[in-house]
Parts: C-alpha cells; sequence; structure tokens
C-alpha cells in the first residue's frame, strides 16, 4: 500500500499533472473557460492562494500557498468533475489525467525559481518570441503587459522580479530546464486536411505496406496537436474512439519500429512542405 504524501511541510508547492498517455485535457476555448471557472471556485472554497499558473493542451502547472485547506483536496475537486465534463464532450470514457497529480513542496528560497519555472514551460509550443503573450499563463501579468486574474495573487513574486527584466530571466536557460525534444522549434500549426494530403502523397510513394493514410494522419495529427481530438476525427472522417486507437498504436510504432519512424519522419516533412 502506498504512503501518503506529506503536503504540509512547505507554504508553496508546484502542482501539475498530464494526460493520460500524453493526451490532450484541453481542446477547445470551453474546456479553459471551464476549468479556469472551477479552480477560481475551488481555490477559494480550500483555502488556496494562486501565484503562477500556466496550462497547456495536454498538461498543466501550479504555484500554489495552501493558506487553509487541503492540497489533495483541491486538486480532487478540480480534476474530477472536469474529467467528466471533457469525457461527455469528446465521447471518451476512463481516466482522463495520468494518474495522482504531481506536488512537489517549494521552500520560500525557492520561489523564484518554482514561478520561473511554470512560467517558462510553454517554450515548447510557442516558442521564445511567443511566451510573454502566451495568454494561458500568469507570465503576462507579471511582464506588466496584460491584467492579471482576479483569483491570482500577484504580490509576492511581483516583490522579487524586476518586471522589465523578468521576460530574460524565464527565457534563460538553467540546468534543470527541460527543454524541447531535441531543441526543435515550436510546432507548426496546421489543418487535418493537409496532414490527411501529406500523409497521402507519402503511402502512394510508399506503398500500403506503411498503412492507410488515415492511420498515418491521426498519430500525425495528435502528435503535431493541431486541434481537438472531436475536430480531428470529424475531419478525417473517424469517431473520436477510432482517432484515440490509431493514435495509441501509432505512438506504439513510432516508438518500436525505426522504419515506422522515417515514415513519420517523411510526413512531418511533407506537412511542412504543403504548410509553407
Amino acid at each position: 500500500m502506498g504512503h501518503r504524501r506529506d503536503l504540509s511541510s512547505s507554504t508553496y508547492f508546484h502542482i501539475s499533472n498530464r494526460g493520460a498517455d500524453r493526451q490532450d485535457v484541453f481542446g477547445v476555448h470551453d474546456d479553459w473557460a471551464w476549468f479556469e471557472e472551477r479552480l477560481d471556485a475551488q481555490r477559494q472554497r480550500h483555502g488556496i492562494v494562486m501565484h503562477a499558473y500556466a496550462w497547456m493542451t495536454n498538461h498543466f502547472h501550479l504555484l500554489i500557498e495552501p493558506v487553509e485547506g487541503s492540497v489533495s483536496d483541491f486538486m480532487r475537486d478540480l480534476s474530477a468533475p472536469y474529467a467528466r465534463r471533457f469525457n461527455v464532450r469528446t465521447a471518451r470514457t476512463g481516466p482522463l489525467f495520468d494518474g495522482r497529480f504531481f506536488s512537489r513542496p517549494v521552500p520560500g528560497e525557492e520561489f523564484h525559481g518554482a514561478a520561473r519555472y511554470v512560467h517558462r514551460n510553454p517554450i515548447d509550443i510557442v516558442g521564445e518570441a511567443g511566451l510573454a503573450s502566451y495568454e494561458r499563463s500568469s507570465l503576462p501579468a507579471y511582464l506588466g503587459i496584460a491584467e492579471p486574474r482576479s483569483w491570482l495573487e500577484t504580490s509576492t513574486l511581483a516583490s522579487l522580479i524586476d518586471p522589465t527584466r523578468y521576460l530574460s530571466v524565464v527565457l534563460k536557460v538553467e540546468r534543470d530546464d527541460v527543454m524541447p525534444i531535441a531543441g526543435r522549434p515550436p510546432l507548426v500549426r496546421t489543418s487535418a486536411m493537409t496532414v490527411l494530403e501529406a500523409a497521402g502523397i507519402v503511402v502512394d510513394r510508399l506503398g500500403p505496406g506503411v498503412g492507410t493514410r488515415s492511420r498515418l494522419a491521426a498519430l500525425v495529427c495528435a502528435e503535431l496537436r493541431i486541434g481537438d481530438v472531436v475536430d480531428m476525427s470529424e475531419a478525417l472522417g473517424l469517431t473520436p474512439s477510432t482517432f484515440r486507437e490509431y493514435r495509441r498504436r501509432g505512438r506504439h510504432l513510432l516508438r518500436d519500429d525505426p522504419g515506422f519512424a522515417e515514415v513519420y519522419a517523411l510526413t512531418l516533412d511533407e506537412v511542412a512542405q504543403l504548410a509553407a
């Protein structure tokens, strides 16, 4: 039996959770809006102070301070209703998030570094140029280019930073930073139909032995995170459950089959050329 984590040993906590099997947990604007509304309500209910946040398509980060309540209760009441709503909207079943949430106590002297890490996190999807204006992060508020959310407490971090220099601090690479895969630039935004066309070009060139274009396109759409699973499924003529199964099988092949990995890379090249 696992032991219960001690969440009372520190003033602050870095909290994170991600989608099961790396799947998206946010797909359309209403997902983020409902999550934010739920976060505010549960923050008030459980006595949680919010200092920094960033949420991407398949995971989120929070820097919080539990003044009165329980971090575990807060996360349960935030995540469980959200997962049920997301599953209904996207016609899926099973756990949405990847097991139990990550939580790390943050001593006061590490508060600035933890906030910097949270604010840096979206860099692999928007790049350095887009980080300052990324709207699903508290970074723009600390830079003075956006109004902070009503539920964000900014005085603690604001007292530790110079807003004119903070972006350069966030962008500077530190030893413990998690960098984009192989240092790649932000993912190219395109459409499911462009991906399907690119997959068709590769399949026609290499023959049916590489798989069908819809299977290949489903994996590429999922890995490029070009849209919501419902929209991507409809564009490819698949049900959401079939789309997810193609994605799951494709990821296994991508990991275990070097030949398929080459086919996947060729498809990405075709997407880039068609999107140029």
